[in-house]
């Protein structure tokens, strides 16, 4: 039976792998192949080069219909009568003129393939230029130029560049890494830090304190601790609504302005606008119609009653995270414990339920599918009416936000494989409990993809896809390269819009803080409702906290794959696949959307209520270690410190 169990083991570790590996693969495939991607690497024999633009968060190319034209300029002497071969790649479409004459020209359609240009019969004798005019509407223009027997070409001689005739000076290395510098206008988390040391202090001495307290009082250690945590946590989300989000105006936000507008479109006209007739309206339009009776009559002033709606949603990830924990941890009381506390001070859940927007209901309900799967696979039986009131759910987070979409086909195959596996149905009854979940989900919120596909040809259009010229836009860097993906640390020290430097930067600085400070895009200029030396001081204490995650992210993996009990062992399972389904589509539209704003970690929230269960794991994996290892005042330090994180974000938005 062990040699059994050990070989079942082994074929689902096999799955795993299968399943991590096969969609990075895929990405990266994409990236090497896909005309569609603007993904560069740098040559040995040529950088990828581009105009010496300044960094900024501005919108580009909007309402513009003319393609802009960046020239690249380069003037060499030409050594002998050598002949000059050019492989010229271009991010998009070039003309190549040598001695302003035409020799080359391309459409960009295979941009990642060089063309090779002999441009001998254009030479001549002593000085000679060569100019590139790159046309690229959604992206600065690129061009990499690698030249065979020239060799004043293979010199450190420098391109100029012109943007429209407009002369910007020497070209520069395309890098997608270069640091905004408004970033340095704000404190730094080490000066933030400083600034509420004293606070610090104490939060890790109470939470210390609490535990040793704890340890010697038996009705402490029997008490429903993950009860008393939901509790403690709407206490202090009411007051983060009274002091805060309350006092917010409804235009601060991220696109909140454009929610507003969509909101007050349905109040006004009684009907649903189509995606090209705002900026956010592309967006399903459940939110909206919720929120526009809420909407102040005339130019009255937007009161508190209109952000109840994205509050709310923003709590419901903490009720779901608790309802989770209680399912999946249930008798391990310190992990509901943490479990719950880790989504009500989470800073990304927190900062998005105080800004008027679509997300954080769509996070909610988003969040109570997750608990809904994990709860189909744990219950003794899987009855129909718990499969139509997951698809009912879907539905509704499917007309709130198009996110919801990705958690459908991990939901279909849970509940199939619950009957197929667990249950002893055939594939026909498993099959059917599929068919009915997206059914349900279908009849909730199908209509409106339709009507997308009707009138606009794309059930799934966005503002980053609306026909005509003229809805063309993009954002720096508007391309990436490995560098993006492959390094991190400026949000250790300057968060605040260090999403510019790269993909973890971006991820790291938005759960951990409102490292976009509300879409704003200047550091200096923060909205003064949040108290950024706390914030600030979060991202150092999002430190520990990050590597407990990653503990728990690791013993989950390993209880899918090797749990004794089945029904726990899919759940964890569950979850994986839920997480992996929402954050492989996420690193796929950074990529297909290069811009700095779209690697934010508000589109990880639907999966929060997992992050927390998998930062309870791996707290309590510590905890047990310490047990074994050190003894009660390191466990009490341990928990001190987890006192310390949880107050630092909170604090960073209550005080």
């Amino acid at each position: 039976m062990g040699a059994r169990a050990a070989s079942t083991a082994t074929r689902r570790a096999a799955l795993a792998g299968l399943a991590v590996l096969l969609p990075l693969g895929a990405l990266a495939l994409r990236c090497a192949l896909s005309p569609e991607i603007a993904f560069v690497a740098p040559g040995s024999r040529a950088p990828w080069i581009m105009a010496p633009l300044p960094v900024s968060a501005r919108l580009e190319q909007w309402g513009r219909t003319d393609v802009p034209v960046t020239s690249f300029a380069r003037a060499f002497e030409r050594a002998g009568e050598a002949p000059l071969r050019l492989r010229v790649r271009a991010l998009r479409g070039f003309e190549l003129f040598v001695n302003g004459a035409l020799a080359a020209s391309d459409d960009g359609a295979r941009w990642r393939t060089p063309r090779e240009v002999d441009a001998t019969p254009w030479l001549r004798p002593g000085a000679n230029e060569l100019r590139v005019d790159v046309a690229r509407a959604t992206g600065p223009a690129l061009l990499e130029v690698i030249a065979d027997g020239e060799p004043a070409l293979r010199s450190s001689g420098e391109w100029q560049v012109r943007i429209d005739g407009e002369p910007l000076g020497a070209a520069i290395a395309a890098d997608d890494t270069r640091r905004n510098p408004a970033a340095l206008a704000a404190e730094t988390p080490s000066e933030g830090a400083l600034a509420v040391a004293a606070p610090l202090a104490g939060l890790f001495a109470a939470g210390g304190a609490l535990w040793l307290l704890a340890q010697r009082r038996a009705g402490l250690r029997s008490a429903p601790l993950g009860a008393l945590a939901l509790a403690a946590a709407a206490a202090g989300w009411a007051w983060v609504f009274a002091a805060k989000a309350a006092r917010i105006p409804a235009e601060v936000g991220f696109d909140a302005r454009h929610h507003l507008h969509y909101a007050a479109w349905i109040r006004e006209r009684l009907a649903l606008p189509l995606a090209t007739d705002g900026w956010s309206t592309y967006h399903p339009p459940l939110f909206y119609a919720l929120a526009a009776p809420l909407l102040p009559e005339g130019d009255a002033p937007a009161g508190a009653a209109l952000k109840l709606l994205p509050f709310a949603g923003g709590f419901l990830v903490v009720v779901a995270t608790w309802l989770l924990a209680r399912r999946l941890c249930a008798g391990d009381r310190a992990a509901e414990l943490l479990a719950v506390g880790f989504a009500a001070v989470l800073p990304v859940n927190l900062y998005s339920a105080c800004y008027f927007s679509n997300e954080p209901l769509h996070a909610g309900l988003a969040a109570l599918l997750l608990w809904l799967g994990a709860d189909a696979l744990l219950a003794p039986r899987l009855a129909p009416r718990r499969v139509a009131a997951i698809g009912l759910v879907l539905g509704l987070a499917a007309l709130t936000k198009f996110t919801a979409l990705l958690l459908a086909p991990a939901l279909a195959l849970a509940v199939a494989w619950r009957a197929l596996a667990r249950d002893g149905a055939g594939a026909g009854r498993a099959a059917a409990s599929a068919s009915t979940l997206l059914g349900v989900a279908a009849l909730v919120a199908g209509w409106f993809y339709l009507r997308s596909w009707v009138l606009l040809g794309d059930p799934l259009v966005g503002n980053w896809s609306l026909p005509g010229p003229g809805q063309r836009w993009w954002q720096q860097p508007g391309f990436h390269t490995p560098a993006y993906y492959a390094s991190f640390g400026e949000a250790l020290a300057h968060p605040y819009l260090a999403g510019f430097r790269s993909f973890w930067d971006a991820l790291y600085s938005t759960l951990w803080g409102d490292g976009y400070i509300a879409g704003r895009t200047d550091p200096g200029r923060r909205h003064g409702f949040w108290s950024y030396a706390f914030m600030s001081a979060g991202y150092l204490a999002a430190l520990p906290v990050s590597a407990a995650l990653a503990l728990g992210v690791a013993r989950a993996l390993r209880l899918a794959v090797a749990g004794a009990d089945p029904a726990r062992r899919d759940a964890q399972a569950w979850l994986l696949l839920a997480a992996w389904s929402v954050a492989i589509p996420f690193a796929w539209l950074t990529l297909r959307l290069p811009f700095f704003a779209q690697a934010k970690a508000a589109y990880l929230l639907p999966i929060a209520p997992a992050l927390a269960v998998w930062f309870a794991q791996g707290a309590c994996a510590l905890d047990a270690w310490l047990a074994r290892r050190a003894g009660a005042w390191a466990r009490a330090a341990l928990a001190g410190l987890w006192a310390l994180c949880a107050g630092t974000f909170f604090l960073g938005f209550a005080a």
